[in-house]
């Protein structure tokens, strides 16, 4: 990934066997990069990373963390790893 640039994210793909309802969540592991990203649509299962223009060499994870509406309320999460060049 380019800095400067936005990354754009999709989980739309995302389902749910028993056909529960999906709520998403992105966001990014604090530990790890040192600087604070933007993510855009955050609560949707389509969201945008803005990466910095001044983070050249330096990873970022970002988590999606997504939740069914059924009467356990399972989760599940995917990370992203983001090497910006």
């Amino acid at each position: 990934m380019k800095s400067g640039k936005n990354l754009r994210l999709d989980a739309s793909k995302s389902f749910d066997s028993d056909g529960d309802k999906l709520s998403f969540s992105w966001w990014q592991q604090p530990e790890i990069g040192g600087v604070s990203l933007e993510i855009l649509n955050a609560d949707n299962a389509k969201a945008i990373v803005k990466i910095p223009s001044d983070v050249h060499g330096k990873t970022f994870h970002v988590i999606c963390e997504v939740h069914d509406n059924g009467k356990f309320n399972l989760v599940a999460y995917k990370r992203v790893i983001v090497k910006v060049e």
